[in-house]
């Protein structure tokens, strides 16, 4: 292998710098590169023949936002692609790349000193642009800073107590989206919502509705004034997703809705504008780099419309991921897959949704915990809040848990499924439908029926109270006083 000497690609659709941002991929660089990548932006940004160039912007996102362990094959294979390089330009982008990754730091020391260069002129140019007519500011600016060692400062933070600066720190403690379902609101007191940014895993076993969930949070938040994306990876096609919203969002039932689709639509419309919008893909075709990058796409165009970010992104499910690593080892696969996922929030800001499965021997299961949540446990440890819902026999009832909760407390919730919506019911009742379910005669659930049956067995329940708190009353007065 050649020497490294610095630029060697330097004309054709590849462009001038490209080679040098490639070698920020070799492991001795990578970090550094992470550490410093604001000053490196502002250098590409800024120096006429890197400006503009689509494949070293690609580069310095992807440095930016994955760690050195998730730059594999996938990964170059995104940004070729988001780069609109032909076949023959792409080819040799990767090859360069493989090769550079595999350069001693030695050899690559050439690149690495140029990068030291570009980083002190980005800074000594940012000084001079901020304090054009004060150089003793300058001069402070630049003495006061240290080029960045290349460890990696996402993975750690060290600050002493006495100097955080509270007011930054917590600005964004009371903000926060609400749920559709009031029990999870319950779980996060006194905020009562979801906190912002973060993560929810959300898993349940196949048919007991996963999506049905996932759809009314969506439909909700966007009503709400949040713009949301969700993301179909499998077996739902558009025609589905307009179904179940427009249920979900009317009321009415599967069958019901079914007649009154273009009408419910329109109110729809009128009511959400352009704030949810869907993203449907076959299961296994799109890697989590090019899902990243659809969402940085959407998020330029609202932004461009002066309409923000993306304030919540549901992705339906997580194994609909194309992915080689989850095939052979579904730990490490998952992990790179979450590792990813994790930038929309941490970075992104955003409230991240994530529907999964739980593990095969639980599919049976009312209750699931936290340890049952799925293959790998990387996605309990990435995640903020892990909720379940397991399924009694074949039957519309289960149980809701919210299992993790790093902003408030867990709970458990007992549920059926009417139709287009899950209802939550007192114990009592769950109870009275489990034995109905085990009767001889299938068990046909409605809302009129179902709320019924809770308004009963509430009345009953307070007649009960009543009649023991007026007992206790009755003996507190009859029993004589031990001073008499």
């Amino acid at each position: 292998m050649e020497e490294r000497t610095g630029l060697s690609i330097n004309t054709g659709t590849i462009g001038s710098g490209a080679d040098l941002a490639m070698s920020m991929f070799n492991p001795s660089m990578f970090n550094k590169c992470k550490e410093n990548i604001g000053e490196l932006e502002y250098y590409f940004r800024t120096n006429a023949q890197t400006s503009g160039n689509v494949l070293i912007q690609e580069i310095l996102y992807a440095v930016k936002n994955y760690d050195y362990e998730t730059v594999d094959g996938t990964l170059l294979n995104s940004i070729v692609l988001r780069s609109g390089l032909n076949e023959q330009e792409a080819k040799q982008v990767v090859s360069n790349v493989r090769n550079l990754k595999g350069l001693a730091s030695d050899k690559i020391k050439p690149d690495s000193d140029l990068v030291d260069q570009i980083i002190a002129n980005s800074m000594i140019r940012k000084g001079m642009a901020k304090f054009p007519e004060d150089p003793q500011a300058f001069l402070r600016f630049v003495n006061d800073y240290s080029m960045k060692s290349g460890i990696n400062k996402e993975k750690y933070r060290m600050v002493d107590f006495n100097a955080i600066d509270v007011v930054a720190e917590t600005r964004d403690i009371n903000t926060g989206i609400k749920s559709s379902f009031d029990w999870v609101n319950r779980c996060f007191q006194p905020l009562g919502m979801y906190e912002l940014p973060g993560i929810v895993l959300f898993t349940a076993v196949p048919g007991s509705g996963k999506s049905l969930w996932a759809m009314s949070e969506a439909i909700s938040m966007a009503v709400n004034g949040e713009y949301v994306n969700y993301l179909a990876m499998g077996d739902l096609t558009m025609k589905d997703m307009i179904w179940r919203s427009c249920a979900i969002y009317s009321g009415l039932t599967f069958g019901e809705a079914k007649g009154k689709l273009v009408e419910i639509h329109k109110g729809m419309s009128m009511a959400i504008g352009d704030r949810l919008s869907f993203t449907i893909t076959p299961s296994g075709t799109l890697s989590v780099e090019e899902y990243l990058a659809i969402i940085r796409k959407k998020d330029e165009e609202l932004m461009a419309d002066g309409k923000g970010k993306l304030g919540v992104v549901i992705i339906d499910y997580d194994a609909g991921f194309k992915s080689d690593a989850v095939d052979e080892n579904m730990y490490s696969g998952y992990g790179k897959i979450y590792d990813a996922i994790t930038s929309l929030s941490t970075v992104g800001g955003k409230l991240v949704i994530i529907l999964a499965q739980p593990k095969v021997g639980v599919w049976g299961n009312e209750e699931i915990n936290l340890q049952e949540v799925g293959e790998s446990s990387r996605k309990q440890h990435t995640a903020d809040i892990v909720i379940s819902r397991g399924k009694y026999k074949e039957s519309a009832l289960g149980i809701f848990k919210v299992v993790k909760n790093r902003r408030g407390r867990t709970t458990k919730v007992y549920s059926v499924r009417v139709d287009g919506r899950f209802v939550e019911i007192p114990r009592g009742v769950y109870e009275q439908l489990k034995s109905a379910e085990d009767g001889d005669e299938p068990v046909q659930y409605d809302l009129a029926s179902v709320n019924a049956l809770v308004s009963n067995y509430k009345q009953n329940e307070a007649q009960v109270s009543n009649r023991i708190a007026a007992a206790v009353q009755q003996q507190q007065q009859n029993k004589p006083s031990p001073f008499a």
